[in-house]
């Protein structure tokens, strides 16, 4: 955590496009920032290259990327950067984005209740688990977005026929098969902020199992019991912005997948309200609201929150 003494310090990460992929205007979350008394750079990941062992004492707030390389030079700076300064959100998010078997492993470790899950790497071990896995299974591989890379499978030839091996004996990538919830006609997408949290409900396509990517969507009122399961994750997660797939039926709700960077921004965008919880009630709030201001409203409650801890 940086110093108290220059705990107001940011640095705003974007990509060597200058973009910062939330649908976020840096320019903008940087005046946001100022406005509130922080002093606050905007440079591309490559600018700060040559200096990273130097910058210390700073809130860095990051994006992250879709392309694999790209992804894996970023993670090498945000690992150094993280010894003398605070990555904002937390490094275990980045490793997070584009990577649902890491997904798995982070909500394991933080004690999350959700659906069961069995990852892969290696043939062998998948094959030395059909006896314990009972299909139909949702096949997830570990990278993919907007319901890409997610299959219905019912047997392990049709696994074997989504994911190929090496001469190693190796799956192309790491992978995941998540119990499959039958006859759920819909999903919700939340999005967490700063105690605001704005849903948007999703019908499953036609055809189909999945929600997410194009479909039928809009913005009514979600069962309270899920607003409660969407405070519980966020609030373990301990991030600034979270978005969140969930499900909801008989059985109670789980947790499809999350991110807490390089997330859509469209159920804050188009939303015509949110929701918050008032002295253990949660109320609806209409109104338009702006993603870059909601995101730095996020980041700045999230920095003062782990300053008066210190």
């Amino acid at each position: 955590m940086p110093n108290r003494d220059e705990a107001r310090n940011i640095l705003i990460l974007t990509d060597y496009t200058q973009s910062f992929k939330e649908m976020i205007d840096p320019v903008q979350l940087q005046a946001l920032f100022q406005q509130e008394g922080m002093t606050t750079e905007v440079a591309t990941y490559e600018e700060i290259d040559p200096r990273v062992h130097t910058i210390r004492d700073t809130w860095v707030v990051y994006t992250s990327s879709q392309l694999p390389v790209y992804k894996r030079y970023i993670e090498d700076l945000l690992y150094v950067l993280m010894a003398k300064n605070t990555l904002v959100p937390r490094y275990e998010m980045f490793k997070c984005h584009n990577d649902k078997v890491f997904q798995e492993r982070f909500k394991g470790q933080l004690g999350i209740s959700s659906l069961p899950a069995y990852c892969f790497a290696t043939q062998a071990e998948f094959m030395a688990a059909q006896p314990t896995l009972k299909y139909p299974l949702v096949y997830k591989g570990a990278s993919g977005w907007a319901g890409g890379n997610v299959r219905l499978v019912h047997s392990a030839e049709e696994v074997l026929g989504l994911n190929r091996v090496d001469a190693n004996q190796l799956f192309r990538e790491k992978f995941l098969l998540q119990a499959f919830v039958p006859h759920l006609s819909e999903d919700w997408r939340v999005a967490a902020m700063a105690g605001r949290f704005f849903v948007l409900n999703r019908k499953v396509r036609p055809n189909d199992f999945r929600a997410s990517g194009e479909g039928k969507k809009s913005f009514i009122d979600p069962p309270r019991r899920l607003l409660d399961f969407a405070q519980k994750v966020y609030q373990a997660m301990d991030v600034p912005c979270l978005t969140m797939d969930l499900g909801y039926g008989e059985d109670g709700c789980s947790l499809f997948e999350f991110q807490g960077v390089h997330f859509g921004q469209g159920a804050v965008t188009r939303a015509p309200h949110y929701f918050e919880k008032r002295q253990e009630s949660w109320s609806k709030v209409p109104g338009r609201y702006f993603v870059t201001k909601e995101y730095a409203r996020s980041v700045l409650s999230y920095i003062r929150g782990l300053s008066s801890q210190k």
